[in-house]
């Protein structure tokens, strides 16, 4: 790191200083010797000289340090983690979501965040639309993606400040970005499917069609959600392009289907995971839609129950992280989010809620069921499932959907 110069050492300096010295010492002795006497002014003339070079040096020596001296630049990451506050970072979550297992490495590095519980996804996109709160992560289920994203509610993350986003399922991350912008980080997936009783029935097809099936009247139980619009959209004597954006000259043959079969075939829109699990443990209920996790605890429990893989192709969602458009915590939150798609994370969150998750390496889960029917670690599990994720226009299905429901009393 040299301009040219050849800056003396501390060593040289020294030498330098010690053959003035002698210099300036030696040189009256000698013309002593001679029997000559030493000017006076020769020895100021040789210090004046050696004082000058010393100095000179020295100055070259501090200049030459103070040029090539690095200069400290913070990264942008690093500058705006030290701009915010990180212990204001807050997280609107489902109940649970704060225990740090969930998280891991975060604290210990960052201040530990705050977390607001939500009340389901479309409960808590409300509260968002209100103003209600203003955290600056929101984890819902993704359909709502389609609302969030064309109401500017939330922004892009930076898929660079996530390490761990390389890892992350390529059909979950493409259902959850638009226009090559990444709206949402995925953290947990799961299969929408249609179980039912082996000792008490058998279907007719691989369909979807045996939630509507009338001979099972009062013997099934939907959920209360517009994606059943998806649901009957998928079947065939429907008649629906796309079942996740049905025209409205589709949307209305739903409706009219739908008020048809509510009537008539489901026992009750649940909402109680655990009641519908007994329902279907001792036959008062024999079909049910489901999210894969009750069909593996039912297993668990000896009941003989079975899922049909439907032709027309399965329905899944998916769950994770918004980062929300008026986050004040973006780099906390970036930082955060990528300790919560972690392998020890998705691990820690397939274990605890027997769902498929989101990171291609974490499939060492305990339970291998989930790497059999989720396809852990598979990036083309999910090729042709009908993500929820892409719902389109869902205030005019869930509309659609109070509609369907005024007409049966529910």
């Amino acid at each position: 790191m040299s301009d040219g110069r050849d800056p003396i050492s501390r060593r040289d300096f020294v030498k330098l200083a010690g053959k003035g010295a002698l210099v300036a010492g030696a040189m009256p002795a000698a013309l002593a010797a001679c029997g000559e006497d030493a000017p006076p002014e020769t020895v100021v003339v040789t210090e004046t000289v050696i004082e000058e070079k010393i100095v000179t040096e020295t100055e070259t020596i501090i200049e030459t340090v103070i040029e090539e001296a690095p200069t400290t630049t913070l990264s942008p990451r690093d500058a705006g983690l030290a701009a915010e506050n990180g212990a204001d970072l807050l997280i609107y979550a489902p109940p649970g979501r704060e225990v740090p297992t969930q998280w891991p490495g975060y604290l210990g590095r960052f201040p530990e965040p705050q977390f607001a519980a939500t009340a389901g996804s479309f409960a808590s996109l409300g509260e968002l639309q209100l103003g209600a709160i203003e955290p600056d992560i929101w984890n819902p289920c993704f359909a709502v993606f389609d609302t969030a994203v064309s109401e500017g509610l939330v922004q892009p993350w930076d898929t660079d400040l996530i390490p761990n986003f390389k890892d992350l399922n390529p059909n979950l991350t493409a259902a959850t970005s638009r226009d090559g912008k990444q709206y949402a980080i995925p953290l947990l997936y799961g299969l929408a499917i249609p179980i039912y009783r082996a000792d008490l029935y058998t279907p007719k097809e691989n369909s979807y069609s045996i939630l509507f099936d009338e001979e099972l009247a009062g013997k099934v139980t939907w959920t209360d959600s517009a994606e059943w619009f998806v649901v009957a959209g998928k079947l065939p004597e429907n008649n629906v392009a796309n079942p996740l954006d049905p025209t409205d000259e589709e949307l209305d043959r739903l409706v009219e289907f739908l008020k048809a079969k509510i009537k008539v075939v489901p026992a009750a829109l649940y909402s109680d995971l655990a009641t519908n699990q007994t329902d279907l443990a001792t036959g008062n209920i024999v079909a049910s839609y489901v999210a894969p996790t009750q069909w593996i605890e039912l297993t668990k429990q000896g009941v003989d129950i079975a899922f049909v893989t439907p032709d027309e192709g399965f329905i899944g969602f998916s769950c994770g992280y918004f980062l929300m458009a008026g986050a004040d915590q973006y780099y906390h939150a970036h930082e955060w989010v990528n300790a919560a798609v972690s392998v020890e994370a998705a691990l820690t969150i397939s274990n605890k809620f027997n769902f498929g998750n989101s990171n291609l390496e974490a499939t060492a889960v305990d339970n291998p069921l989930l790497v059999d029917v989720m396809g852990l670690g598979n990036p083309t599990a999910l090729d042709g499932v009908s993500l929820l994720d892409k719902m389109q226009n869902i205030d005019r299905l869930n509309d659609a959907w109070i509609e369907v429901k005024a007409s049966a009393g529910v």
